[in-house]
């Protein structure tokens, strides 16, 4: 029968360490901020001038704005590198000119490489805590599958943030031996655990049986 208390402990030991190790690595290593790339884009200092026809229909005087030389150009190889086009407006509302904004680009390069490394200091402390949670005395079950359940969680994560970073091979290899390693778990701790639960309630009942005699 599932014992809800200890199933209880367990997730919650499992959820909240897995949330110390995000929030503790964030304080050491803070994760870089969009808005410190990249600054939000103004627009048009004022809003287009609006001319009448006869008869009161309106229209924008954008529609008479001299088009800026050679923007098609611009616009497609800002866009062939992944940059945002971001234009200069006069007094009237009117482009003048346009520069490609390369800002997102270094932005999601330096969050590769930020994630590359979360991987690299979150996979080591899962790892220690499955570990933990492995040579954790049986008396103490509830306790010992937190941690490993919050090792294997703090592992999994890592893995998501980083898997852009690593190539295809890389990414096959890492969930390989991640594989391997919930597996290995499987076969040793858990066989354990149930063997040495087996062996805890034997010697309970031969314990209570000597107290009836």
């Amino acid at each position: 029968m599932v014992d809800l208390k200890k199933t209880a402990l367990t997730i919650g030991i499992a959820v909240i360490f897995a949330f110390l190790v995000y929030f503790a690595i964030d304080v050491f290593y803070p994760r870089p901020l969009y808005e410190d790339f990249c600054k939000p884009y103004p627009g048009p200092s004022i809003p287009s001038r609006v001319i009448y026809k006869e008869g009161g229909v309106g229209y924008s005087t954008t529609c008479n704005c001299t088009k800026i030389p050679g923007i098609a150009n611009l616009s497609r190889n800002c866009s062939e590198e992944l940059g945002q086009l971001e234009y200069e407006y006069d007094d009237y509302g009117c482009e003048v000119g346009a520069t490609c904004n390369m800002c997102n680009v270094e932005y999601n390069k330096v969050m590769l490489e930020y994630n590359l490394n979360y991987f690299y200091i979150t996979a080591p402390i899962g790892l220690a805590a499955i570990i933990a949670g492995m040579y954790l005395p049986l008396l103490i079950e509830a306790i010992a599958a937190g941690f490993m359940f919050g090792g294997i969680f703090s592992l999994y994560v890592s893995t998501v943030f980083a898997f852009d970073s690593f190539g295809k091979w890389a990414r096959m290899i890492i969930l390989f031996l991640e594989l391997c390693i919930v597996i290995w778990i499987g076969i040793k701790k858990v066989s354990a655990w149930k063997l040495g639960m087996d062996l805890l309630k034997e010697k309970e009942v031969q314990q209570v049986k000597e107290k009836k005699k």
